[in-house]
């Protein structure tokens, strides 16, 4: 696989895109389902002059403000849930991207307190799946993608404290990450010299993580890019961003067993549609001898 890619790739990419971030987008939006009237709308904890003095998304703050009621915050939640299933089951195609974008943007930016790099990842998968038939759009997926690693590298780079290792020891030790290993992140501070090269070579990785989608057709890129990530899942807790960091990695660079499966499948579905197909073609045979 090359950065020139061709339209099957595409094909393969949307698919990646369509059922891991529709599935990642499901769950989202589960996990705040019951308190969904509480965060949005007009009956929010919050008033809506201080919930959207800041917003990115003015179509959104209209849309929150209409839903007067919680069982409208709750319609909009399940209206929302539906599209996630019919953009995983590739039904709507574009057009369900398209509004499951619209929708996602009225939620989660709209107002930018709710909002953390899940939800603009999100946006990113959203667009990139509705642009990807377009020629040269995989080539600028990919290269986006390159760009996102590279400058979390740089803006790491830059500041001090990825450098002395207090933002790793930080990241490490956040309430919601793994408390069961937070005993052994504190023990490990005995030696600070280990958080300094731990946290130099995450940014130094994230500022090469291009060079690594140049070899071996970018199959470097998603390795480092496993681990990096379900390390993350596992010691920070952050599970979705995780997760859909990977989609978007399978989706620039798709491994050969996807390949594989994709031809599997499209076969197996030429085949039954062109049983349908004949099945239809001889009923009508029939219909029209026995007239």
């Amino acid at each position: 696989m090359s950065w020139q890619a061709s339209g099957y790739h595409s094909k393969l990419a949307q698919r990646i895109l369509a059922i891991g971030s529709g599935t990642l987008l499901f769950i989202s939006m589960l996990s705040i389902w019951n308190d969904l009237p509480l965060l949005y709308g007009a009956d929010a904890l919050f008033p809506s002059e201080l919930l959207y003095f800041r917003n990115d998304f003015e179509l959104g703050v209209g849309l929150q403000l209409w839903s007067t009621s919680a069982y409208a915050v709750k319609a909009l939640g399940l209206l929302y849930l539906v599209l996630c299933v019919l953009f995983c089951c590739n039904i709507g195609g574009r057009y369900t991207s398209l509004v499951l974008l619209l929708l996602h943007l009225s939620f989660f930016r709209g107002t930018v307190f709710f909002t953390y790099g899940f939800d603009q990842l999100a946006t990113i998968a959203l667009f990139y799946y509705m642009m990807l038939p377009l020629n040269g759009t995989l080539w600028m997926f990919r290269m986006h993608l390159c760009l996102i690693y590279y400058f979390a590298g740089l803006d790491k780079m830059l500041g001090p404290t990825w450098w002395n290792g207090e933002a790793l020891y930080k990241a490490l030790t956040l309430p919601y990450g793994h408390q069961a290993l937070l005993p052994l992140f504190q023990y490990l501070a005995q030696w600070p010299l280990l958080y300094k090269i731990s946290g130099i070579g995450i940014w130094a990785s994230e500022l090469i993580y291009p060079l690594f989608s140049y070899i071996k057709d970018g199959r470097y890129a998603l390795w480092y890019a496993i681990t990096l990530h379900l390390l993350i899942a596992w010691l920070m807790q952050l599970h979705l961003f995780s997760g859909l960091m990977l989609v978007l990695n399978l989706a620039a660079w798709p491994p050969k067993i996807l390949y594989r499966m994709l031809h599997i499948h499209s076969d197996l579905l030429n085949k039954a549609i062109a049983q349908l197909w004949n099945k239809i073609k001889r009923k009508e045979a029939i219909d029209k001898n026995y007239n």
